[in-house]
């Protein structure tokens, strides 16, 4: 990552000595002696204790006991078909935000780049439900939004990643959901939930594709030179990407904290408020979205252009999330479950397609 590894002691930043790299550690039992060596570097010492906590989707997190403080270990998954540095994205994207006073993040403390671990603050809290959410939860978003790119002409900023499947085109974020289809296509119809998912992309999820595609030529007249124009630098935005309240714990002191930056970078801004309302694990009622969005627009130039685009790309948004959601049925989809959580069941494939059904359903009826 090329980066120098701090941590706030006593009130100061400051750097750690580099961490000796050892094997990569496959198990639980082998984390330990990883986790030990970070709290070392961190000039604490004694027992340490690792604790698996439920709920990583991608993957694995422990708290950590050291000398009465607590922390959390994130371990990343890593596979062969996924080249994604997600430590790395993640690192990056908190050193900036913690630099720049942002506080409604984990504290990003040391990291072990060969092990492909990372320290950060335990940060104990609630995750959220749909019915949770008031307005107060929404202005903490945008809040959070607008402090990221309050500095994104920095250096610093400058040099972060682009986000995870970052789009700065029409035809970017087209592509994008072509390729996802593609992808689908290898999913292996050995059972009858796998050939239920099969017929359901070629029945009703490709043609709903096909009807949102068409609708997006038309209102550019089949240009594909207009569809291809790129955002200029200075509309392009910080994107913690993956954003929504699925990804954000509630203190009881009713402070909310946003948690997982593995893809987080440059990208449209358009794009972020399409996934902000339409990530389904924890939905986002569409009473907050003409606000959401003039606030957070506030920030962007070229706010006509930016409001237009995000009306096009919204039903876009919604057919690439019932992609995602059908990741369960792909190869890499499943090997990343199964290491966030081992214990994961067999039945959630069939769970997962009844929960992509109902979503396009109830978002896009018009298909």
């Amino acid at each position: 990552m090329g980066r120098d590894f701090r941590v706030l002691q006593n009130g100061r930043c400051c750097k750690l000595r580099p961490i000796k790299e050892t094997t990569s550690p496959n198990s639980h039992q082998g984390l330990l002696p990883v986790a030990a060596n970070l709290i070392k570097e961190m000039g604490l010492s004694g027992d340490v204790t690792l604790e698996r906590l439920p709920g990583g989707r991608n993957n694995q997190v422990f708290k950590i006991t050291a000398v009465e403080q607590r922390f959390l270990l994130k371990s990343y998954f890593v596979h062969k078909d996924d080249p994604r540095d997600r430590l790395g994205n993640e690192w990056s994207f908190l050193r900036y935000a913690w630099d720049n006073g942002i506080r409604c993040i984990p504290q990003p403390l040391t990291a072990d780049k060969k092990n492909h671990v990372a320290l950060f603050e335990f940060i104990d809290g609630r995750k959220l439900t749909a019915s949770d959410i008031i307005e107060d939860h929404i202005e903490h978003a945008i809040r959070f939004v607008i402090e990221l790119n309050e500095y994104k002409t920095s250096d610093e900023a400058l040099n972060l990643p682009l986000a995870s499947e970052a789009c700065f085109s029409i035809t970017d974020h087209s592509n994008c959901v072509e390729q996802r289809l593609k992808k689908l296509g290898e999913i292996e119809s050995c059972d009858s939930v796998g050939k239920d998912a099969d017929d359901f992309i070629k029945s009703q999820l490709v043609p709903c594709w096909k009807t949102v595609r068409k609708g997006m030529l038309e209102q550019f007249g089949n240009s594909d030179t207009a569809m291809d124009e790129a955002l200029d630098m200075k509309e392009r935005c910080l994107s913690p990407s993956d954003f929504g309240f699925h990804n954000a714990l509630l203190e009881q002191n009713g402070k909310l904290r946003f948690i997982d930056f593995e893809y987080a970078g440059w990208d449209d801004p358009a794009k972020l408020i399409c996934d902000f309302f339409c990530q389904p694990e924890v939905g986002v009622s569409h009473a907050f979205f003409p606000s959401f969005k003039r606030e957070v627009l506030q920030s962007f130039d070229h706010k006509g252009a930016l409001r237009e685009r995000i009306k096009l790309l919204f039903p876009l948004y919604k057919i690439k999330w019932c992609c995602i959601m059908l990741n369960e049925f792909l190869p890499e989809g499943a090997a990343r479950r199964g290491y966030a959580n081992q214990n994961a069941k067999t039945e959630s494939r069939e769970e997962q397609l009844r929960k992509v059904k109902r979503y396009l359903t109830e978002s896009l009826t018009y298909c």
